[in-house]
C-alpha cells in the first residue's frame, strides 16, 4: 500500500522514479519504524516512516506527518536529480 501511496505522490509532483522501497527499522536498531527509500538514475533519498503512519494509511485515516516525510524525501530526490 505504501508503494502506490508514494507512487502517486511522485506523479502528482511530477517527480520521477525507479524505485520505491522499504525497510523495517528493526534490523537496524529502529524499533516501531520504516526506512522508505525511493530512487532514480542512481540517486536515492530515505525518509523514517513511523508504524503507526502505515497504520493510519492502511485504516484510510488521516496522515499529514507520513505526507510531509513522503513529499520531503520526493522534494530531496528531484534536486538530485536536477543537480546531475
Amino acid at each position: 500500500m505504501i508503494k502506490s501511496y508514494v507512487t502517486n505522490l511522485a506523479k502528482q509532483m511530477n517527480v520521477p522514479l525507479s524505485k520505491v522501497s522499504t525497510e523495517e527499522g528493526g534490523k537496524v536498531g529502529c524499533l516501531g519504524v520504516h526506512i522508505l527509500n525511493v530512487s532514480h538514475n542512481n540517486h536515492v533519498a530515505s525518509a523514517l516512516l513511523y508504524q503507526s503512519d502505515f497504520e493510519n494509511l492502511q485504516n484510510n485515516e488521516q496522515c499529514d506527518r507520513l505526507e510531509l516525510k513522503v513529499r520531503l524525501a520526493l522534494d530531496r530526490l528531484k534536486m538530485l536529480d536536477d543537480e546531475a
